[in-house]
């Protein structure tokens, strides 16, 4: 089975991204990753999205636990914006990135057989201004859609990992080189009730349309833009 140099590298998976319909319950944080000199007190709320590992074209998938929950972020402190140089299998980019908007929670699809994924880091994503599309087709396949052929277009966001402090409770980053960057892809539309549960509660969730792929990322330089 093929593999992607830099997702083995990192032991992080790809993830097929879906729309969440259902509500969700908020919390207070205190996030910091490596853009940040201090933790930022934060509160999230809603999740968005939620998001599977996923084989590209035939890669093998690395941890068949690892979910990410996206909560929207909504942060006491204002973030200048950056440009952020890195490299993936799409080969080396630049991004030029704006406010972060979600908290990426590592997450447990409720269901038999899969458990809370460990040493699965929390992601600050913060959305992508400016960048070139990638305009590239590939194969994914995950527990939902076994062949779905779809367009990888523009990254539409980066994350970096975090340290997250949650009540008395702070989680700290255990793969610091692990970042990723989210694609849009050309939507497809489900209708999956599922559950999940993290740090924030169990939610019974309708995943709907598929919008996202994360791509496992090696960032290599950024700097404060303008």
């Amino acid at each position: 089975m093929p593999s992607d140099p830099i997702s083995e590298a990192l032991k992080l998976d790809h993830f097929k991204v879906y729309k969440q319909y259902q509500p969700t319950q908020g919390a207070k944080v205190r996030l910091q990753g490596q853009f940040d000199k201090t933790a930022i007190a934060a509160k999230v709320d809603q999740m968005d999205y939620y998001s599977t590992p996923v084989s590209k074209s035939n890669s093998k998938i690395i941890n068949r636990n690892a979910h990410l929950a996206f909560h929207q972020l909504h942060q006491t402190k204002q973030e200048p914006r950056r440009v952020v140089v890195f490299k993936n299998q799409f080969g080396l980019q630049k991004l030029i990135l704006g406010r972060p908007f979600y908290l990426l929670a590592p997450s447990q699809k409720l269901e038999k057989g899969l458990s809370f994924p460990k040493r699965l880091d929390h992601f600050k994503a913060y959305r992508v201004l400016y960048g070139e599309p990638i305009n590239r087709p590939v194969s994914l396949a995950d527990q939902f859609d076994k062949q779905a052929k779809v367009e990888v277009e523009r990254p539409d966001y980066f994350c970096v990992p975090v340290k997250k402090t949650h009540g008395t409770k702070t989680t700290p980053i255990s793969n610091p080189r692990g970042h990723l960057v989210f694609y849009t892809i050309q939507p497809k539309i489900y209708k999956i009730p599922k559950g999940s549960k993290d740090q924030f509660g169990t939610t019974k969730m309708l995943l709907g349309t598929s919008v996202l792929l994360g791509v496992p990322t090696i960032k290599l330089d950024w700097a404060p833009y303008g």
